[in-house]
């Protein structure tokens, strides 16, 4: 009986170990995937409708999977176009009206980009060497030093099945830093910010002109460069810049108007439109758009539109882990079996963010910016 008691009590010990063990893991799901304070919905549930544009496109090749033809506008380069208008109105707003040190604004996209971004490429490459692949040194090189873009332009042939997506990550890279230089020529030496950033984004708009029509490249070939493509987050960021500034004019955000541009650039990106359209005209609307209704003053009363909004920004919350999981599981299936894929791709990009990416961003943050 001693013993019989004991192993009761054994048991009954590790019952209440596993329950506690289970009770703090679902804590820390559940807390992990709560919004962060200054959260602005708008921005998720921007960052929700782009993301899930893009894993719709790739899921369904562009909905031909669906309706056996694929749709007019291309939703997966309009995702990636409205995610480069919010990193535009978000570094903008970030470097040159609440001047941030540039120290922390390195450290901040540090921790944003790459626990996430590390976990996926060992994932990934220890999946290719398990399985006997051969090493490929141009995109895995190309992946750690994001030059992925630059790489594909020159010889789409190095086009990687689960790397290639990284293109666009690329850019928003190189936006940073050039971002951030500027930051350093105004703060220091020239006052002049809007001029520049505005310049920059014209001059990358004439560039996608130039290679475009004049040298006949074609979409990869001309807008997977920076130098072409990054128009989109310099004007976002101008645009931004200048709304909080209200320097050109006393416009005043609304949700009409920036509803109405977000349609305007969907239309400009229709496959009717040459690409020289679609980047210029459709990435002005849609820079507008974002800044607009970021800006804008909305009141979510509907407990319809209210839940809608919750369910974009919990896609909007995760698109970061979902963008780069994606890939992966888009392209090793076809047909109706792309539908599994994706719940199994969801799952594995919620655990991603809940117990990477979150808790990577918020020791990295909080170890090296103690005082910030």
């Amino acid at each position: 009986m001693p013993l019989l008691g004991r192993n009761l009590r054994l048991l009954s010990g590790l019952n209440l170990m596993r329950y506690f063990s289970l009770h703090s893991v679902t804590k820390v799901f559940f807390a992990e995937l709560t919004f962060p304070k200054g959260h602005l919905p708008v921005l998720g549930a921007l960052r929700g409708i782009a993301i899930l544009m893009v894993v719709f496109a790739h899921f369904t090749g562009n909905g031909k999977l669906l309706f056996g033809d694929p749709l007019p506008v291309n939703l997966g380069r309009y995702g990636v176009e409205i995610f480069f208008a919010i990193s535009g109105y978000l570094m903008g707003g970030l470097l040159f009206c609440k001047k941030q040190q540039l120290r922390v604004f390195y450290v901040r996209r540090f921790s944003r980009i790459f626990p996430a971004l590390l976990l996926y490429l060992t994932l990934v490459w220890a999946c290719h060497f398990s399985l006997g692949a051969p090493f490929e040194a141009l995109p895995f090189t190309s992946t750690w030093f994001f030059f992925t873009n630059y790489l594909l332009a020159v010889d789409v042939t190095f086009l990687h099945r689960d790397f290639g997506h990284l293109w666009s990550l690329c850019i928003e890279e190189h936006s940073y830093m050039l971002l951030s230089i500027i930051a350093i020529i105004t703060r220091r030496f020239w006052s002049k910010d809007l001029k520049i950033i505005l310049f920059v984004a014209v001059l990358f708009m004439c560039m996608g002109v130039y290679y475009s029509v004049i040298l006949k490249m074609d979409y990869r070939e001309s807008y997977w460069r920076t130098d072409a493509r990054a128009a989109s987050i310099f004007l976002a960021s101008f645009i931004a810049v200048t709304m909080e500034r209200r320097t050109l004019c006393q416009f005043r955000a609304s949700w009409p108007i920036g509803l109405i541009s977000l349609l305007m650039g969907l239309v400009f990106n229709a496959s009717y439109f040459p690409d020289v359209v679609k980047y210029t005209l459709g990435s002005a609307c849609t820079a507008f758009a974002v800044c607009s209704l970021a800006s804008a003053q909305i009141n979510w009363e509907s407990r319809t539109i209210n839940f809608s909004v919750s369910l974009l920004c919990f896609f909007g919350l995760i698109s970061y882990s979902f963008y780069l999981w994606q890939q992966f599981f888009s392209a090793r299936v076809n047909g109706w079996m792309n539908f599994a894929a994706l719940m199994i791709c969801i799952i594995v990009s919620i655990f991603s963010f809940v117990f990477i990416e979150q808790p990577a961003r918020r020791k990295i943050n909080a170890y090296f910016l103690k005082k910030h």
